[in-house]
Order: structure tokens, then C-alpha cells, then sequence
């Protein structure tokens, strides 16, 4: 342990820290103080940092929290540890209830936990957990004691080992199943046990699955086979009917054979009578057929003659068909070529006629010739006039947009003027009000003072109040208090006057006295009529410590009071130089009047700031004016400039490309476009008709051409006219070639079928119909009964086939995995018996014991061997503690006894028998040597700190020398200890002390390097 720092916990309000590795230089520290101050409160923050709880049954309260602290103080407790080579630092706050932050009342503070270590490379401590749970696990991995080890072998907490030592065998186990924690022998006890029934059922299957492979074989062959009536088979016993069963069933599949090749034989000559009678009335029936077919193929000569000649003419006019539809796209052709050439003309007509004066003497292409090079001179005049027409309208706007802007900085001048004098006139309101806002803060500073000054007041009022009630409350609170302690002074003489009774009734015949040590009682003490327990001496102690605790929080609080109204009454008394006195309501409407004041001249500011901006906006827009005016006039100068240059219009040529169709030259750009227009459609209509004219001819000569070729290819093809080639156009080849395709198939068929070999034999078969017909139906009765013995026969043999393999099988995987399941089964049988030896339930278990109790002795034991040299040790070689292996009352085993060999009597004693100081060393004794223990079974972990509370009081010198030399032992193996006691004589030897002090508003520690200090 480093160090300690705690707050608002136990009996310690305010924040404490303990400084181990000052306090422990020497190896040797005592912890001092009052009853009561808190001395075990300081091995209790120990436990509570590293592990959220307390030792013994202070643990139950879960109250951790200081009743002397403040609400508002949060409580903690941080410890700093080094283990495994790094210096650990843990912060841990209990549950407890504080004010909420907001409202009234309170809430529940929630249990928090803090871990970090220190990095020595950064210099900063580094988060490990922040949760209980995180920062709980990473400890006990760290430590390697949990929290029952750990409170067992390095805090050894008041009268808990005299306890130990006192107790019966049987209440001593638990608490060494939770030191040296065998859970694990239990557990593995646990998983033994279950894999001990997992073997029992393993092998109870094994021996269901043999005997059920046993009821199948007799299933298969249906008779009495060798089974055996043991529960559990052999191998062997398997093996015995599975062959058996084998051997019958192959029997049965040679008798069935035998019978199915019998009936076999009788069904083949069978089925060769039924097919050959069946052969011949099939060749019956087709003879039938054919000789139909025969007489209907010769009446259908004559149509087979006339659908020939059909098929020739529909062949000779498909040939000639293409010419026909030659010559008709050709007509077609003419026809809309002429169509098109007369359109052409009548729109050519047409455009001759709207011109001012139709061309002389001239043919269409010189007109076309004439037209192109009249209408490029109208486009570009046309041209020329739009630039003049669109420069003089921007002129115009030119003009207008300048006039338009020379006004505007006119009016804008005029705003600018306005806005300055607006400007001017309110920083002169703005000027006059410059003392106002050192007024309006004089007032609020008076005002303020005057406001604490009253609040001051009626919070002393209110306090005077309280402290009148709180000083008849600690009149009261002190009046129980003594009462209480009267009482209790009382009730404690009264008990000590009759304790020699109240030992005496707890005497026993036959077993030792506490006092004198005999187990002899010839005149034990009587009970007096004022008899008083320890309970009663208890409950007075009780109800003395809460009057006690009850009278102190009442001059807690009474002092509390008186401090805050002297704090208040000084503090008014400091208000009272504050500047500009006076009332509160005089002074608030005053400061109101200001601040209306203040506002104002707040709007004020505002709109002259407006102003300001506004005339800067204005000046922008002046700027702006000025520059699109002298814009204008530049770009009004460009444009006439323009308009000069393009004075001439119309050029000499020009004129003469349109004189010939009756066009003047055009004076405005729209009659020049006009122009254009008309002399653009001239030309395009008498292109048009060139063109028509060239197609029309082209088109007649080809159609003449196709006429001749279409007459030629009709006359060549047989064809007298045009209208004999029209039918034969309209016979349906297709249906024809069919008609002839069919005929020429039903000969070939019927050609076919007479060169087959049964229509020989056929011909040649003079049996009647009725009579093949019943040669069929008596052979196929023949071959139906035949078949049908064989088929019965044959499911027989399969059958038995069928079960012979399944049997064979069935032998030959049991043989294949007999010997490993007879491996698992030894396994298994092993598991068994290997389960009551650890359980102590076979008789191979000679100690009767389960392997978690040998475990635990085992333990004992070595315990015993370390705390008795500690023993020796301590009371100069009298006492020595003996490993008692005797059988107890109420105990189901033995080995948990212990017992003190006193070498004055070489008797051994109960160790209830010893004295308290005997007591105390023994105790301390078995401490010691369970910690060695417990530190070796947890791994050999090192244990550098050890803390000792209280039981030095009941040695005498001499006893306490030796308890010291042990003491000086353990520091002297680097073991730092911390002792706790009240014994002057320890006061005055050890250096190095922790003193606790007590007062009403709780306890406080203060660290003594010397006695003398």
C-alpha cells in the first residue's frame, strides 16, 4: 500500500490522506486513537477502495458515508497500490443520498469505481476501467486475493480469528472453502459426476443397441436363435445369433430359386405359343389393309392425269410473272412523273406571273440564271438598309437614356443636401445627453447595495430565529444525553457487581473454565434479582452513543448558526459605506427614469447611423449617374460616326440584275427582303421544273421498254392472250403438288408392303378369322399363369436376398465397430469408477473423503504447521497448535480439530480454554499462518503490507515482548505492518503513528514521526 485519501466517510468529514510509504519507512507503524474516533475506519477504506466492501458485519450496513459531512461534500475513497512492478491508483464512491442540483430534496448518488496506472514514459496515470464491474476484475487479476483472502491475510479485523480459533470443525470449513477458495475441486467433483452418468447411460445404450440387433435377426428368419438373457451382451454373444440368422435365411434362397427356374421355363414355351398365333392374326389384319388401299389408289387414275397438266401451267406462268410486274412499276412510274412535271410548271407559271415584267424571248434556265443573280442583289441591299435602320434606333435610345441620366444626378443631389442637414441636427440632440449613462450606473450601484443590505437583514432575522430554537433543542438533546449516560453507568456497575454469575451459567460440566481453567464447578456464583446481561449493557452503551451523537449534531448546528450571523452582521456592516443611500423605491424609479433616458438616446444613435448609411448609399448612386450619362454621349458619338459611313445604298450593278423582271431599287429594307423573297421562289420553281421535265421523258422510254419484254415472255411461255395467262395465274400450285405428292407415297407404300416377308405367308394362311382369334386368347391364358408363378417365386427370393443382406450387413458393421466401442465402453467404465474414487462413494476410497475435502485438509493442515511456529514463537515455547483429526459431534468427517499443546502439562487443550491474552497470541498465530498459506495457494503471490486491529491489551510485558519480536520478524522480511491498539508501552516503541482524533464534528488523522511529538 502507498497511500490513502478519503472524504465524507465513516467519522471523517472532510478529505484525510495516509501517506504509507512515509508512515511505513521502518517497517513498524501504529495506528492510536479514542474509541469511536475511527481507528478500524481506516483498514475499512482499504477494503472499500479495492474491493466496495468492509470487513465483518459492517459490511451489511452498506453506510459508508460520514453523518458529520456536509450535504454537498461528495464522498470517495482513493488507494494507491503497487503490484506486479506498477504503482495502481483506484477511486471508489459508495451509494449515498445528496441534493439535487436542481429543485429541492434528494437523490441517490449511484456507486461509482475509477482505475488507472501510472505510465512512467508519460509522466500521467492511464485509464483502465470505469465501471464497478471493469475496475473490480482488473483488481483481483492484479492482487490475485479476492475480497475474502484478502481481508483474511493482510487486514486481520478485530476478534475475527478468535473466532476462528474458538469455533467448532464444522463452522471452520466454509470459511476455509472461501479463503482458499477450492471451488474448483468442487467443480471438478461436479463435472466428474456428470461424466460418470454420461457413462452410465453411454453404456446402457450399447447394450439396448446389441440386444436390439439381436430381436431384428430373429425378426428376419422367424425362428429360435441362441440369444442371450445377460443384460449387458458380448461381443461374441452379437456375433452368435447375427450368424445363425445368416445361415437360415440362405437355406430359404436356395428352396425358392430351385421353384423360380421351374416356373420360368414352363412361361418361356408359353410366350412362344401366344406370340406366334398373335403373329399371324396381325398378318391377317395387314393383308386386310393393303388389298383396301390397292383398289383405292387405281380409281383415282383420271384426277392424278389432270392435276399434272394444272402444275405445268402454274410453273409456266410464275416464270412470265415477273416481267408482268416489271412493265406495271414502269406505268406507274410514267404516270406520277407527268404529274409531277405538270405541278411544276403551273408553280413556275405562277411566279412569272406576280413579277412586275415577264422576261422576253428567254427559256426557263436563263430565266433561272437571271433570277439567282437578282435575288443575291436585293439580299445584300436589304442588309444594308436593316444596319442603317437598327443604328439610327439605337440613336434615338441613346439620346433618351442620356437625358434620362443627366436628370437623375439632379434629384440625387437633391437627397444628398436633405440628408445632411437630417445628419447635422441629430448629433446635436445626440450631444446634449452625453451625462446620462453615468447617472443611470450611480443609480444601479445604489440600488444593488440597497437590495443586499435589506436581504442581509432579513436573512439575521431569520437566523436569530433559528438559533432561539436550536438552543432550547441542545438543552434538551443534552439532558437526554447525560440521562443516557447515567443510566448506562448504572446498568454497567450493576453487571460488573454480578459477572462472577453470569460465567458461572455459562459453565459446562467437564469442560474448562474461562477464568481458572478448571473442569471442575463445586460452588459456581448465583444469580442476584438485579441481574443484567451484556445485551443490556449494550443497548444502554447504544442508547448512550445516539444521545451522545444526537447532543453533538445539535451543537454542531447551533454553532453553525451563530457563525452565520456573525458572518451576515459583518458582512451588512461592510454595506454600509456603499455610495448613494437611500430607498429602494426611490431608487428604482429614479434608475427607470434613466434608463427611458437611455433607450432614447439609444434610438437616436440608431437612426443617425441609419442616416449615415443611407447618405453613403446615396453618394454610391450619384457616382453611378454621373458614369452612365457620360456612357451615353460616348456611345452616341460611335453610332453617328456609323450612320455616315453608310450613306450610299443602292451600286449600279445591283440596279441592272433586277431591271430585266421589272424591280426599281428598293428603298427600305422591307422592300428589299420582298424582293429577294419573290425572285428566291422565281428560281426555285424553274429548277423544279427542269427537273420534272428531264424524269417525264426518262420514265416513258422505260415504260415501253418493260411492255415489249412482259408480251415477249408470255408469248415464249405457251400462253395465247393475256386472259389465258390470267387463270393459269390463279391455280394453287402448292395444293396440287400436295394432291400429287400424297398419290406418289401411296404407291410406293403399297409397293413396299408386298415385298415384306409375311405378305408371302399371309397369302399362303387359309385359317379363318374366328379361328386365330382363338388360338390368341388360349396361349395368352398359358402365359399369364406361367408368368405369374415365376413373378411370385421371384418376390420370394428377393425377399429373403433382401433380409440375408441386411443380416450380413448388419454382422459385418457391428464387427467393424465392435472393437472400438468395446475401447469406449472400458473408457467409459473407467469414468465410473474413476468417480467414486473422487466422490467417496466406492470402497477404493479408503479416507472416505471427496477430493475437495482432501484438498481443504491438505490445506489445514500446512496451516496448522505455520501458525504453530508462529505460536511457539509468541509464548516462549509453551503453546503449540496440534492438527486434531478426532471425530467431532455432528460432524459427517473429521480433520478440521485444533487443539494447544501446553508443555507446562503436556496436555493437549481446547483452544476456548486459553486466557484472553493466550487467546490473543493464538489467534494471532493462526492469522499469520493462514495468510502464509493463503498467499502460497494463490500462487506464491508477495504480500508487502499487513494491518493488525486491536488484542494487544490483554498481553502482559512479557507476552507483548515476544508478540513484538515476532512483529520485528515479519518487518525484517520486508513486510510493512500497521498495528492498531490502545497499549501505552506500544505508544512509547513505535516511532512511526497514525493518531485518530475525536470531536463533535467528526474525526481527523494526524501522522507522529516520534512518541515525543
Amino acid at each position: 500500500m502507498n497511500s490513502l485519501h478519503m472524504q465524507a466517510f465513516g467519522p471523517f468529514p472532510s478529505e484525510q490522506a495516509v501517506d504509507f510509504d512515509e508512515l511505513g519507512a521502518d517497517g513498524l507503524f501504529l495506528i492510536s486513537g479514542p474509541t469511536g474516533a475511527g481507528k478500524t475506519t481506516i483498514l475499512d477504506a482499504l477494503a472499500f477502495g479495492l474491493y466496495g466492501t468492509v470487513p465483518g458485519a459492517r459490511s451489511d450496513a452498506e453506510d459508508y458515508r460520514s453523518h458529520y459531512a456536509d450535504p454537498d461534500t461528495p464522498t470517495y475513497v482513493e488507494v494507491e497500490f503497487t503490484a506486479q512492478s506498477r504503482r495502481w491508483r483506484v477511486r471508489r464512491s459508495p451509494r449515498y443520498m445528496r441534493p439535487k442540483k436542481r429543485g429541492t430534496g434528494m437523490t441517490e448518488a449511484k456507486a461509482t469505481a475509477e482505475l488507472s496506472v501510472f505510465n512512467p514514459e508519460s509522466g500521467h496515470w492511464d485509464g483502465i476501467g470505469r465501471t464497478v464491474s471493469e475496475v473490480q476484475a482488473e483488481i483481483n487479476r492484479v492482487l490475485g486475493l479476492n475480497a475474502a483472502q484478502f481481508m483474511q491475510i493482510v487486514l486481520l479485523p478485530q476478534g475475527e480469528f478468535a473466532r476462528f480459533l474458538r469455533a467448532d470443525p464444522i463452522e471452520r470449513e466454509p470459511i476455509l472453502r472461501r479463503l482458499f477458495n477450492t471451488e474448483h475441486f468442487t467443480q471438478l467433483e461436479t463435472i466428474l459426476e456428470a461424466r460418470a452418468r454420461q457413462a452410465r447411460a453411454a453404456l446402457e445404450a450399447v447394450a439396448q443397441e446389441r440386444q436390439a440387433l439381436m430381436r431384428q435377426a430373429h425378426g428376419s428368419c422367424g425362428e429360435d436363435l441362441p440369444i442371450t438373457a445377460a443384460a449387458h451382451p458380448s461381443i461374441a454373444d452379437v456375433d452368435a445369433v447375427l450368424g445363425a440368422a445368416v445361415s437360415v435365411v440362405r437355406e430359404r434362397i436356395e428352396i425358392f430359386t430351385a421353384l423360380q427356374q421351374s416356373a420360368r421355363a414352363r412361361a418361356a414355351g408359353a410366350e412362344a405359343a401366344a406370340e406366334a398365333a398373335a403373329a399371324r392374326l396381325a398378318e391377317r389384319g395387314k393383308l386386310t389393309q393393303l388389298r383396301s388401299r390397292q383398289e383405292a389408289y387405281a380409281a383415282s387414275a383420271d384426277e392424278r392425269t389432270q392435276l399434272t397438266e394444272l402444275h405445268r401451267r402454274a410453273l409456266a406462268a410464275e416464270q412470265v410473272a415477273p416481267h408482268e410486274r416489271e412493265a406495271e412499276h414502269a406505268a406507274q412510274e410514267q404516270e406520277a412523273a407527268h404529274e409531277q412535271h405538270t405541278a411544276a410548271l403551273t408553280a413556275y407559271s405562277t411566279e412569272l406571273t406576280a413579277l412586275p415584267r415577264k422576261p422576253e424571248n428567254a427559256t426557263a434556265a436563263h430565266i433561272v440564271q437571271a433570277a439567282a443573280d437578282g435575288q443575291r442583289a436585293a439580299a445584300s441591299i436589304a442588309t444594308h438598309l436593316t444596319r442603317v435602320d437598327e443604328l439610327t434606333l439605337q440613336r434615338t435610345q441613346l439620346q433618351q437614356q442620356q437625358a434620362a441620366a443627366t436628370g437623375r444626378v439632379g434629384e440625387l443631389e437633391e437627397k444628398a443636401a436633405a440628408q445632411n442637414a437630417a445628419l447635422n441636427e441629430l448629433n446635436a440632440r445626440i450631444e446634449t445627453r452625453g451625462d446620462v449613462q453615468q447617472e443611470h450606473d450611480r443609480l444601479n450601484r445604489a440600488l444593488e447595495a440597497a437590495e443586499v443590505r435589506q436581504q442581509r437583514s432579513d436573512e439575521i432575522t431569520a437566523a436569530q430565529q433559528q438559533l432561539d430554537e436550536q438552543q432550547q433543542t441542545l438543552k434538551a438533546r443534552q439532558d437526554e444525553e447525560a440521562a443516557a449516560q447515567h443510566a448506562y453507568a448504572r446498568i454497567r456497575a450493576t453487571r460488573l457487581a454480578g459477572i462472577a454469575a453470569e460465567l458461572a451459567a455459562e459453565l459446562t460440566p467437564g469442560h474448562t473454565c474461562p477464568v481458572c481453567g478448571s473442569a471442575e464447578h463445586p460452588a459456581p456464583a448465583e444469580p442476584r434479582d438485579d441481574t443484567v446481561t451484556k445485551a443490556d449493557e449494550d443497548a444502554a452503551l447504544h442508547a448512550w452513543t445516539q444521545a451522545q451523537s444526537a447532543a453533538n449534531t445539535a451543537r454542531s448546528t447551533l454553532a453553525e448558526t451563530r457563525a452565520r450571523i456573525t458572518a451576515l452582521t459583518h458582512s451588512l456592516g461592510e454595506l454600509a459605506g456603499e455610495e448613494a443611500s437611500g430607498a429602494v423605491a426611490e431608487l428604482t424609479q429614479a434608475r427607470d427614469t434613466a434608463a427611458q433616458t437611455l433607450r432614447e438616446l439609444e434610438q437616436l444613435r440608431t437612426k443617425r447611423d441609419e442616416l449615415r448609411q443611407n447618405r453613403a448609399a446615396l453618394e454610391q448612386q450619384q457616382a453611378a449617374a454621373r458614369e452612365h450619362a457620360q456612357a451615353c454621349a460616348t456611345e452616341l458619338s460611335a453610332v453617328e460616326g456609323q450612320l455616315k459611313q453608310l450613306d450610299d445604298v443602292v451600286s449600279g450593278d445591283q440596279e441592272a440584275a433586277l431591271h430585266p423582271f421589272g424591280f426599281e431599287a428598293p428603298s427600305t429594307s422591307a422592300a428589299a427582303e420582298e424582293c429577294a423573297a419573290q425572285l428566291q421562289r422565281l428560281r426555285d420553281a424553274g429548277e423544279t421544273l427542269i427537273q420534272a421535265q428531264t424524269k417525264r421523258e426518262a420514265a416513258a422510254a422505260e415504260s415501253a421498254q418493260r411492255r415489249d419484254a412482259f408480251a415477249t415472255a408470255r408469248a415464249e411461255a405457251g400462253f395465247a392472250d393475256r386472259s389465258e395467262y390470267q387463270q393459269a395465274r390463279q391455280i394453287d400450285r402448292a395444293a396440287v403438288e400436295k394432291t400429287l405428292r400424297a398419290a406418289a407415297d401411296e404407291a410406293a407404300r403399297i409397293a413396299e408392303l408386298k415385298s415384306q416377308d409375311w405378305y408371302t405367308s399371309a397369302s399362303a394362311d387359309t385359317a379363318s378369322d374366328e379361328e386365330l382369334a382363338d388360338c390368341v386368347a388360349i396361349t395368352a391364358e398359358q402365359r399369364t399363369a406361367a408368368s405369374s408363378d415365376a413373378e411370385h417365386l421371384g418376390q420370394l427370393v428377393a425377399v429373403h436376398r433382401h433380409d440375408a443382406a441386411d443380416l450380413i450387413q448388419l454382422r459385418e458393421r457391428f464387427m467393424q465397430t465392435a472393437g472400438e466401442v468395446e475401447a469406449e465402453v472400458a473408457q467409459r467404465r473407467g469414468d465410473v469408477a474413476l468417480d467414486g474414487i473422487v466422490r467417496a462413494t466406492s470402497a477404493d476410497n479408503l479416507q472416505r473423503l471427496p477430493l475437495s475435502s482432501y484438498a481443504l485438509l491438505s490445506l489445514f493442515v500446512e496451516v496448522a504447521h505455520n501458525a504453530s511456529e508462529r505460536l511457539q514463537t509468541m509464548s516462549g515455547g509453551r503453546f503449540t497448535l496440534i492438527h486434531d483429526l478426532s471425530l467431532h459431534r455432528r460432524e459427517k468427517r473429521a480433520g478440521l480439530g485444533l487443539q494447544v499443546l501446553d508443555t507446562f502439562t503436556d496436555e493437549p487443550r481446547d483452544p476456548r480454554s486459553l486466557s484472553g491474552g493466550e487467546t490473543f497470541m493464538a489467534s494471532l498465530a493462526l492469522a499469520l499462518g493462514l495468510a502464509d498459506t493463503v498467499a502460497a495457494a494463490a500462487g506464491g503471490i508477495r504480500l508487502d503490507s499487513l494491518f493488525i486491529d486491536e488484542g494487544f491489551g490483554s498481553l502482559d510485558p512479557d507476552a507483548l515482548a515476544q508478540v513484538m519480536e515476532v512483529l520485528d520478524e515479519l518487518r525484517a522480511g520486508g513486510r510493512c505492518v500497521g498495528v492498531i491498539s490502545h497499549v501505552q508501552s506500544m505508544l512509547q516503541s513505535i516511532p512511526q503513528q497514525l493518531r485518530i482524533e475525536r470531536s463533535p464534528t467528526g474525526s481527523t488523522i494526524t501522522h507522529r514521526s516520534s512518541p515525543d511529538s
